[in-house]
């Protein structure tokens, strides 16, 4: 992806100097949309957070129910949707070079593959278009949600939702290098979910948290979901601003009033990844890490 942008000036430059404007234009825009594509990964490398959410709250839910609500960043939204839009461009422009080669060629064998690219391109540029509409005038939400009755993760069309005697395992997980929570399901059981389309199976399996899109520290996140998974009796704080206050004090040893359910204790988790304490987090045994 790099040398792809360092290298499409040259590339650019080269084909307006033979004459051939409809090429150096699909080099410049395929420059800009690796470049588009480059920046959110950029922001994303950033794995530590220094502060609690900007979109963090403790509202209803839905069904009646409360609970604390963090929101995924609405500032990815523009920048996807104008990825997608030079995306589109990239790939209409590839179209008219295609177009404009079967109209030019004799071979066969040529035209045949132009073709094939024309369709491709088409579908293509429906589905980029289909995506585009979803997103600026869909109404679906893009939220994790943490109640007293378990955990939800609403990403767009699709809703998950588990419970919390269901959960068998909260462990760090990295997907594509990025730090994420998994929360696997108890045997023969399921994690709820509506909606999904063709990735429903995979969504029922386990449900994967990402801390970036959220912009939460990873650790927080890992200890706040283990700390009310462990501690029921007090899964109260969820309707009211405590449970920010122990976000924002990043308290969550276990308290001395209660007993922990050793089933649920650390030293069952067999995962490879630990995330380091999070900021401020006392990192005495007694602490998850």
């Amino acid at each position: 992806m790099v040398v792809g942008i360092i290298l499409v000036g040259p590339f650019a430059s080269d084909y307006f100097w033979r004459g051939e404007q409809l090429t150096g234009v699909f080099g410049l825009v395929g420059g800009l949309a690796a470049l588009t594509m480059a920046a959110p990964l950029l922001l994303a490398s950033r794995v530590r957070q220094d502060k609690l959410p900007r979109r963090i709250c403790v509202s209803s839910v839905g069904n009646h129910r409360r609970g604390l609500r963090i929101d995924v960043r609405a500032s990815w939204k523009p920048l996807i949707i104008v990825w997608l839009l030079l995306g589109a461009g990239f790939i209409a422009l590839r179209g008219a070079i295609s177009l404009r080669n079967y109209s030019t060629t004799e071979d066969p064998i040529f035209m045949g593959l132009n073709a094939g690219g024309i369709v491709m391109v088409t579908i293509l540029l429906v589905a980029i278009f289909s995506v585009l509409s979803t997103m600026v005038f869909g109404r679906h939400k893009h939220f994790l949600a943490v109640t007293e009755e378990g955990v939800i993760k609403a990403a767009g069309k699709s809703k998950s939702t588990i419970a919390w005697d269901d959960i068998d395992r909260i462990m760090p997980v990295l997907y594509s290098n990025m730090h994420a929570v998994q929360i696997s399901p108890r045997p023969w059981m399921k994690v709820q979910v509506e909606g999904g389309g063709f990735g429903r199976h995979e969504l029922e399996l386990s449900m994967v948290i990402h801390a970036w899109n959220l912009k939460i520290d990873p650790p927080l996140l890992l200890c706040l979901l283990r700390f009310y998974w462990r501690y029921p009796e007090l899964r109260t704080e969820l309707t009211s601003d405590a449970v920010i206050d122990r976000m924002r004090r990043t308290n969550f040893r276990r308290p001395k009033t209660l007993r922990q359910d050793d089933s649920k204790s650390e030293s069952s988790d067999r995962s490879a990844i630990r995330f380091r304490s999070a900021r401020g987090l006392d990192s005495s045994p007694s602490a998850d890490s």
